[in-house]
């Protein structure tokens, strides 16, 4: 993976989704040593439930914050202990707190996600992060409705139809947007790869 990471960029690293081996000894340490902008996400496994497992990943995140990772993806419905000693730790290493809700059936009501974003800075996030399947046109609006004068959210749209999602977030004021490598397999439904979605942006800011 280190081979992948450029200096300077910006990489949502699923920590998840690595081999035991990758997560143990100073492999972590290492990754996010790049001096690239690195996001930490470790998501829940539904394989492996209960306290140990729960345990494991508080402290792969930790060591990721501790090693320099810009930004720490934190569940709206993890645990309070779980949340509450990430965000701790984030603001000890100045390390940027993502507070993220995903939804993979439906765009919830207008009232539903603006409920959302304020529970999540309620907890104390630096960004929140609303991910949601975009079953229709009008779900990809209310998405991209959120962000009128919202300048620390970040909309994502899940599925084929939540694609203009990815491509005008950031054009609408998202801090950024999330896009698959050029190579290897999606991490999420409706993904655009990271080349396609530059050469899209670009060429619509040339219009």
């Amino acid at each position: 993976m280190m081979e992948a990471v450029e200096p300077g960029g910006l990489y949502e690293i699923r920590l998840d989704m690595l081999n035991p081996s990758e997560l143990a000894g100073a492999g972590i340490e290492a990754l996010f040593k790049t001096g690239a902008r690195l996001i930490a996400t470790f998501r829940p496994s539904l394989s492996i439930p209960g306290a140990a497992a729960e345990g494991n990943r508080l402290a792969v995140l930790q060591r990721a914050i501790g090693a320099g990772a810009a930004y720490v993806d934190i569940e709206l419905d993890a645990p309070d202990a779980h949340r509450k000693a990430l965000l701790a730790a984030a603001q000890k290493h100045a390390c940027l707190a993502i507070i993220s809700h995903h939804d993979y059936e439906q765009t919830p009501a207008h009232d539903a996600l603006i409920g959302i974003i304020e529970r999540g800075k309620d907890m104390g996030a630096n960004l929140v992060k609303i991910a949601c399947q975009v079953n229709a046109p009008e779900d990809g609006a209310r998405l991209l409705g959120l962000l009128d004068g919202q300048t620390d959210l970040i909309v994502v749209g899940m599925g084929p139809l939540g694609r203009i999602v990815r491509i005008a977030a950031p054009l609408l004021g998202s801090p950024f947007t999330f896009a698959a490598p050029d190579e290897g397999p999606l991490t999420a439904p409706g993904q655009i790869r990271a080349g396609e979605l530059e050469q899209v942006i670009q060429r619509i800011k040339g219009l």
